[in-house]
């Protein structure tokens, strides 16, 4: 593959990875009818569920087995997977 090709499909990659974070924002950002949180959640609505700060957001995403994805710069958490989590592992502010 010259370098040339190469490049052109990194770009391609590039603007697809963005379109889709875009997409998954707009999916953080609205909420459920059922639910307080939106069906996927950001580390700040995270750190309310859970009660935590910032830094310790940021050691459970790292934790394996939390239900934590980065897309390029995006951390994006399921809530529903988060609520699963909390139950497995017994965690939560309280304990």
């Amino acid at each position: 593959m010259s370098v040339e090709k190469f490049l052109t499909e990194l770009t391609q990659l590039t603007e697809l990875l963005e379109k889709v974070t875009d997409k998954l924002e707009r999916i953080a950002s609205t909420h459920s009818e059922d639910h307080e949180f939106p069906a996927v959640l950001r580390i700040q609505d995270a750190m309310k569920i859970l009660g935590v700060g910032r830094n310790t957001m940021y050691k459970l995403v790292k934790q394996p087995g939390f239900p934590a994805r980065q897309f390029d710069k995006v951390i994006l958490i399921p809530r529903d997977r988060l609520f699963e989590w909390l139950d497995e592992t017994g965690r939560g502010p309280s304990n």
